[in-house]
């Protein structure tokens, strides 16, 4: 009895009657014929439904019967001339215009009994893309995701988020932020634009704390940096888009900071005053705005900070350089 082999010549053994083993779906066997062949034999156990892209991919067919669907645009081009040239007629996903993006969001709430989508929830939920479109296609058609919520008639909760928070909870953060904060003004596009930007970074484990804040909040967005060295993961919170600095700067003067970092804060508050004046005063590109005054205010913040670090050596004593307490102190 003859043992099988898998087709692309590489000599292993295989079994369950398949023509290829495990990860050798040689594009090279799938001639045009073979394609069309396997696009009409899908059709026709579809009930005449010709097989969209994506599909064709999710639905987990099998590679010894199908081929993968970049070996169908490599040998044609595209998916679309593949289905023509076998003769069905071609699909194309719906794209998502205004009045679907709409629906989908206003669908969102009611099934979340009134609760309007937000915009990490949203991409948290794993939603599948045909019931629902990303949130770069939301903000891509509408500008951001607020006007699109607006556009649905559905309230952002966001923004009144902030004002139901306890007492506690807002003392709390301002002392986080006091000690693990970070006021920047950075340079975006290449040079072209500065704004405000806020991130917290703590360690990984800790993560729950930061997501916790987002939750509450509703501001700003999360994600994981890996170690590198002898850094260890961490997890970071940040703030950067113009609406979500404006709020956090409400939060923070309902629950001021107390440390030096305050003054970092009242630099920060005053970029952010300008960015939201810059925003919303005209419509001139990224080149043409005036940046002299963020630029100024960015480097008053390194100076603060420099100044600071300087005026806290001077501080200490002899005795104090040599208390390993104190040169941690001095290395925050």
């Amino acid at each position: 009895m003859t043992t099988p082999t898998c087709l692309c010549g590489c000599g292993r053994v295989i079994r369950n009657g398949s023509r290829f083993a495990p990860g050798h779906n040689n594009p090279k066997l799938w001639t045009v014929e073979l394609i069309v062949g396997a696009i009409r034999r899908w059709t026709s156990e579809h009930d005449g439904s010709p097989p969209a892209f994506d599909v064709w991919n999710r639905a987990g067919v099998p590679r010894d019967e199908f081929p993968a669907a970049t070996t169908v645009k490599r040998v044609f081009g595209s998916w679309h001339a593949a289905l023509a040239e076998a003769g069905v007629p071609t699909v194309r996903e719906p794209r998502w215009t205004a009045e679907r993006i709409v629906a989908a969001i206003q669908r969102w709430t009611t099934e979340h009994d009134g609760s309007p989508p937000q915009y990490v929830a949203w991409d948290r939920a794993g939603t599948g893309r045909h019931e629902f479109p990303s949130t770069h296609t939301v903000k891509r058609v509408f500008g951001s995701w607020h006007a699109a919520l607006a556009e649905a008639g559905v309230p952002p909760v966001r923004a009144e988020r902030w004002r139901t928070l306890d007492a506690a909870f807002g003392h709390w953060l301002a002392g986080l932020v006091d000690g693990e904060g970070c006021f920047t003004v950075t340079r975006r596009h290449s040079g072209a634009a500065f704004s405000p930007r806020f991130t917290m970074r703590l360690r990984d484990d800790d993560s729950a704390i930061l997501d916790d804040i987002q939750l509450r909040l509703g501001l700003g967005s999360i994600h994981r940096a890996a170690g590198h060295g002898n850094s260890m993961p961490c997890c970071v919170w940040d703030v950067q888009s113009g609406p979500d600095t404006e709020e956090l700067a409400e939060v923070l003067d309902r629950y001021p900071l107390r440390s030096k970092k305050a003054a970092d804060y009242a630099i920060w508050r005053k970029a952010v005053e300008l960015w939201s004046a810059m925003r919303s005063g005209h419509r001139r590109s990224r080149r043409e705005r005036d940046w002299g005054p963020m630029v100024q205010l960015k480097q008053e913040l390194e100076s603060v900070r420099r100044y600071q670090s300087g005026a806290l050596a001077c501080r200490m004593t002899a005795a104090d350089r040599n208390d390993p307490r104190s040169k941690e102190v001095a290395a925050r």
